[in-house]
């Protein structure tokens, strides 16, 4: 979480899958169990200002120790800068239907 208000310039979903992992709600084995109960919440999208009040995400740990290890992948997943930094993208860029029916 930055010190101070910055935007969101660019984000990396397969850190959100190393923390969701980390934290025991996805499977490193096929073994392994998964747990509901943890995971990442109101995860913040490119071009959105994040602060003390506005965090990246909400993680849900089972533990303090897991909890850090979580936010240290939030953290590597997104790029922040100032709000001239973000991209310019469109929400939708094409949309598919069905045709002739």
């Amino acid at each position: 979480m930055p010190n101070k208000t910055a935007s969101l310039r660019v984000w990396m979903p397969g850190q959100w899958a190393v923390a969701v992992v980390a934290l025991g709600g996805g499977r490193r084995a096929a073994a392994d169990v998964i747990d509901p109960s943890v995971g990442l919440t109101s995860l913040a999208g490119v071009g959105n200002t994040v602060d003390a009040d506005a965090p990246l995400a909400i993680v849900h740990a089972r533990t303090e120790a897991e909890a850090e290890e979580a936010a240290v992948a939030v953290r590597k997943a997104y790029s922040i800068g100032s709000a001239a930094d973000v991209i310019d993208r469109p929400s939708v860029v094409e949309r598919i239907a069905l045709t002739g029916k």
